[in-house]
């Protein structure tokens, strides 16, 4: 791992036996390694599902999450656990969810990328909206702050994005701000992986 790295982090989440995923992307800042990638990922997964507190459903349990370093200096890792999420087990389908986008000011264009947050405790939820949209406050801090691990490394958050031309290309940039969306919506099709594939 080395300075400028970007590291993108899977999460995968199971409800009801189906597999959902939520991508993050970060750039080292300190590369210090301490102990373990596989305890990194405890740790961000830990702090992730934290920062969701109690609006995520307890059936909504985070199972794996895998370390892909894009610039080749890490080796794949991956790690298996068992964390619920700290709401009433009773949750919205899979395919509910809730949007929090995060924004990056660059050279005076804006940039945005996000994440859905599915597993929602269904109480949370009048008329197809979260009832207290600041419940989402804490994650919304957490993927504009940088991360520094008890394993070691500092990773500063943001999100990929693409660039135009003749040679489109994805692009880092680190998050300024996050904002979540209150309205539940219905996804299509919802990104999936699992670990050990």
């Amino acid at each position: 791992m080395q300075i400028g790295d970007i590291i993108e982090v899977g999460l995968v989440t199971e409800l009801a036996g189906v597999p959902m995923a939520n991508v993050l992307y970060y750039q080292v800042a300190d590369p210090t390694l301490t102990t373990t990638l596989e305890a990194a990922l405890l740790e961000i997964a830990t702090a992730f599902n934290s920062a969701l507190g109690l609006t995520r459903s307890s059936s909504a349990v985070l199972t794996c999450a895998t370390w892909n370093n894009r610039n080749g200096n890490d080796p794949f890792a991956q790690t298996f656990f068992n964390i619920p999420g700290g709401g009433a087990g009773n949750a919205l389908p899979t395919q509910s969810a809730v949007r929090v986008t995060r924004y990056a000011a660059v050279a005076g264009v804006l940039h945005f990328g996000g994440i859905y947050v599915a597993g929602i405790v269904e109480a949370s939820v009048d008329r197809g909206r979260l009832i207290n949209a600041g419940e989402l406050s804490t994650v919304e801090s957490w993927l504009s702050s940088n991360l520094v691990l008890a394993a070691g490394p500092t990773l500063e958050n943001g999100f990929l994005t693409g660039t135009g031309g003749p040679t489109p290309t994805n692009v880092f940039v680190s998050t300024d701000k996050a904002r979540t969306n209150p309205q539940v919506r219905s996804l299509t099709r919802r990104q999936s992986r699992l670990c050990g594939a």
